[in-house]
């Protein structure tokens, strides 16, 4: 944090808000017992986004321009990477993940895929990074909006329709 010119004062103060901290859970108007949390994070978000960009830094990945004009694009306020070839994507991935594990971060292999942007007979089900074999998807959710193979766009926009219309009982409900 002080990297980011941060002042001491509030780095002080947010490890403290992080060390044995006591947490109740409020249900309608039942209260729980105490729950103590030696450690964690309040702030995560932000701890993370700075963590994300240090990581990017020591990883030496360039962020600025677009992928118009490089063969690399970091997206640090989603997490994500965007290549024009498998091997920009693959040094890019390597080294972010070498950077993050510096500082204690970890790839989550689980959560991590690969959205293809063709549609290919011969398909791999996994692209693979040394011995990280990450799930090849025809469609995925980024940013909040389901992206496919096939840049159909139906199902998002009955999605949000529904959203809306949940949202419009909610209101009309309340009233």
């Amino acid at each position: 944090m002080s990297e980011f010119n941060i002042p001491n004062k509030l780095i002080r103060l947010m490890g403290m808000t992080m060390e044995n901290t006591q947490s109740q859970v409020r249900i309608q108007s039942d209260l729980s017992d105490s729950i103590i949390t030696k450690k964690g994070l309040r702030l995560a978000y932000l701890l993370f986004t700075l963590a994300l960009e240090k990581a990017v830094r020591n990883a030496g990945i360039k962020t600025s321009g677009t992928i118009f004009y490089k063969t690399v694009q970091l997206l640090g306020y989603a997490d994500d990477i965007i290549a024009r070839s498998r091997t920009a994507l693959r040094e890019a991935f390597l080294s972010l993940e070498r950077a993050a594990g510096e500082m204690g971060l970890r790839v989550n292999k689980k959560k991590t895929k690969y959205p293809t942007t063709r549609e290919s007979k011969n398909q791999q089900r996994y692209f693979q990074i040394n011995n990280l074999n990450f799930e090849v998807v025809q469609s995925s959710t980024y940013l909040g909006s389901l992206i496919n193979v096939n840049n159909d766009n139906s199902t998002e926009i009955k999605k949000r329709i529904l959203m809306a219309n949940k949202g419009f009982l909610w209101i009309e409900e309340a009233i």
